[in-house]
């Protein structure tokens, strides 16, 4: 099976790098030798390869473990095939062991040439480089030769494919700590890893696939750590042909400080189009007039200043009413981090018990001690990028970048909310129960890093939690409908999306997610 990890048939399971190792070993000790294995994946990137480009010339920078040996096997399969090629060895080949050494030889056999890494030069503009230096193990900053080695492919501006992760990625983490090559496609062996998905993954792997190399004939040694879905998870259950809009949940929105009305009617139109039956929005009196022209369907009521006595919000019978009514309460998008956001916040903590999703300035609040009662953290899903989980634990953003799972998990255990979505390239949905503990999203791009997904984002689980579906459940439709909307908003291109866009594809997805 050779397949993009956005197309995936059924959830894959994610595997850290041990226990892709255990799966190996697993794998050979079940009667597959070890050579063969090797050779599998060497013909699977071969395939993608020729699925991908014409005959080209090839550099193929092998080092000296197994992702050398997979790399040697391309190189005599090409050759073979009538393609230049040429090998870039990381030391002597008399030094390669085991399966390395056998693939080593085969390569020899057939004729590929070699060439060390001072004297290798691109030899034309379309010449494919193939990275088989280091594979999965990686976890400090790579040394030279290695290191010498990823900085002259990444000179050479050719196009780049990654044999099982980019050299010098931390499959686990996503984190590079030193030189990385920076791939035009990776292909990934046996099991995926998290790596590959969120971090600086994305930017360095390109478009993912998996070739399982028929690791599925054999039972997995141990669990894996989440999954990385396919569509058919995000599909929702049918709706009685007896339903009215009372049955599909009732969303409460508070937000749209002064200047900022936009977040909580894009939040608004994401829920409405995500199938909540009614969507009710409590907002600055400036905001109510343009968003009913917006979206007539939204029943919307001003939270005016005499509300607050020397600027607390004091019992409010408008409020209280809509607190009643509610389903689910979103609070967050343009919430604002004055006085009135503050005591907003305050007055939900103190005075809501249902489910919540705690977006934007909400978190703001949250973080700077106004905390909600246990009871109502556990019904919360916490929606940060990383700027705002980096302030919810006190650190800086690009030290949580470093390790999103162990964020994630930090902020769980700080903060006791009942789930919580990490944003950005490879967002981490989490917790689930068992052994698959965290879902990494294969979907979205970079089109979608402007002002106002993170609200639409906010809108569509505030809604599917009103329709009844559980927390985190909310959560990885969300995300993974959120994400496809934006790969389908960017098929008229990434530069110049917004969060708008995304609007009229969660509708669809959500009705038909394949």
């Amino acid at each position: 099976m050779l397949i993009p990890l956005t197309h995936l048939k059924q959830s894959a399971p994610l595997w850290t790098a041990e226990g892709c190792q255990a799966l190996d070993r697993h794998l050979i000790a079940s009667g597959v030798v070890g050579f063969e294995l090797m050779c599998r994946a060497g013909r699977a990137a071969w395939a993608l390869i020729q699925q991908h480009w014409s005959p080209v010339p090839l550099s193929v920078f092998c080092g000296a473990g197994n992702n050398g040996g997979d790399g040697l096997v391309v190189a005599a399969l090409a050759h073979q095939a009538g393609w230049p090629v040429r090998v870039v060895m990381m030391g002597a080949p008399e030094a390669l062991h085991h399966e390395a050494a056998e693939a080593w030889d085969m390569a020899e056999r057939v004729g590929v040439a070699s060439v060390s890494l001072a004297a290798w030069q691109p030899v034309a503009h379309d010449e494919l480089i193939i990275d088989a230096l280091l594979g999965i193990g990686v976890k400090g900053a790579p040394r030279a030769p290695i290191s010498e080695a990823i900085e002259q492919i990444n000179d050479a501006t050719h196009a780049v494919i990654a044999l099982d992760a980019p050299s010098g990625l931390n499959v686990d983490t996503g984190h590079c700590a030193g030189e990385c090559v920076r791939a035009d496609m990776t292909i990934t062996f046996i099991a995926v890893k998290p790596g590959l998905l969120t971090g600086q993954g994305p930017a360095v792997c390109g478009p993912v696939w998996w070739a399982d190399l028929n690791s599925e004939t054999v039972s997995a040694p141990r669990p894996p750590m989440g999954f990385v879905p396919s569509a058919d998870v995000l599909s929702l259950p049918q709706r009685q042909a007896t339903a009215h809009k009372g049955d599909h949940g009732h969303v409460l929105l508070l937000g749209g400080d002064h200047g900022m009305g936009g977040a909580v009617i894009l939040a608004a139109q994401a829920a409405l189009r995500s199938g909540a039956g009614l969507v009710r929005v409590l907002t600055r009196s400036e905001h109510v007039a343009p968003l009913l022209q917006r979206q007539p369907e939204v029943m919307v009521e001003p939270l005016p200043d005499d509300a607050f006595i020397d600027g607390v919000l004091v019992h409010n019978e408008t409020l209280d009413m809509a607190l009643d009514w509610a389903d689910t309460v979103v609070i967050g998008p343009g919430l604002g981090r004055h006085e009135w956001g503050r005591e907003v916040w305050r007055y939900i903590c103190t005075h809501w018990q249902g489910p919540m999703v705690a977006d934007a300035d909400a978190l703001y609040w949250w973080a700077s001690g106004d905390m909600p009662s246990a009871s109502l953290a556990a019904q919360t899903l916490m929606t940060p990028h990383p700027g705002e989980a980096a302030r919810l634990l006190g650190m800086a953003t690009r030290e949580l970048q470093q390790n999103r799972f162990e964020a994630v998990e930090a902020l769980l255990e700080q903060y006791h909310c009942g789930a919580v979505i990490l944003k950005g390239a490879g967002s981490v949905v989490g917790p689930f129960s068992g052994a698959q503990r965290w879902m990494v999203c294969p979907w979205g791009n970079p089109g979608m890093a402007t002002g106002g997904t993170g609200d639409v984002l906010s809108g569509i689980c505030g809604a599917l939690s009103a329709q009844g579906i559980a927390l985190v459940h909310t959560a990885m439709v969300a995300v993974g409908v959120h994400a496809r909307a934006g790969d389908c908003a960017a098929q008229q291109g990434q530069r110049g999306l917004v969060a708008s866009d995304l609007i009229g594809f969660v509708r669809h997805l959500l009705n038909d997610p394949e």
